[in-house]
């Protein structure tokens, strides 16, 4: 596994899965007012994001995007791609952990769905995650609520993620964390905390 980049690498209740015998993918700004703000409103434009964040996309030497919603196969996810390729050209790369739920929908029509449709899900992201030199861990949670962008900069709480729109004036405000919250979100979502299982 070490030194294989353009893969993404999903991990489930303790078992790491390899696709590649299947899909040839493994499953195993001003951004500096983040650091002197603590909130920022934003147009939810990927091209907006991407301007405000770049600086943290450029510098991080690690990024976690937890989002209980995340689907690249989904048009408001698809711009995820285009902030995988502002990262191109890391060396090292920077390690990139995506954290979503294992079901869609709620309530009464919430399903999990099975290993199975997350390695076809996540393998939207491999030809963005290849031609930008990257390598993702993806893990599938039981349950959780918050977005966040945790990374060894910065840690942010993102109302909506990088779920984008085009449609004007959609707006959306992100909140940086102090240190002891973004180190708190970290260990929220290490495995081996405990906090939330692995499906």
């Amino acid at each position: 596994m070490g030194g294989v980049r353009g893969w993404v690498h999903v991990i489930m209740n303790n078992f790491e899965c390899s696709l590649h015998e299947f899909t040839h993918i493994q499953v195993k700004y001003q951004s500096t007012a983040f650091f002197f703000t603590k909130n920022r409103e934003y147009t939810r434009y990927i091209s907006s994001y991407i301007d405000n964040f770049k600086l943290i996309l450029k510098c991080a030497n690690s990024m976690m995007f937890i989002d209980p919603h995340l689907d690249p196969t989904k048009p408001r996810y698809q711009d995820l791609q285009r902030v995988f390729s502002s990262m191109a050209g890391r060396s090292p790369a920077p390690p990139i952990e995506i954290h979503r739920v294992c079901y869609v929908r709620s309530g009464r029509s919430r399903q999990v769905l099975p290993e199975s449709d997350w390695k076809s899900c996540f393998h939207a992201l491999s030809s963005s995650l290849l031609s930008a030199g990257l390598f993702a861990d993806v893990f599938i949670w039981d349950n959780f609520h918050d977005r966040f962008i945790i990374s060894d900069l910065v840690g942010i709480s993102a109302q909506n993620g990088f779920d984008t729109t085009t449609h004007p004036g959609s707006k959306t405000t992100w909140n940086r964390l102090g240190r002891q919250e973004r180190d708190d979100v970290q260990r929220e979502f290490d495995p081996a905390s405990g906090r939330h299982n692995l499906k």
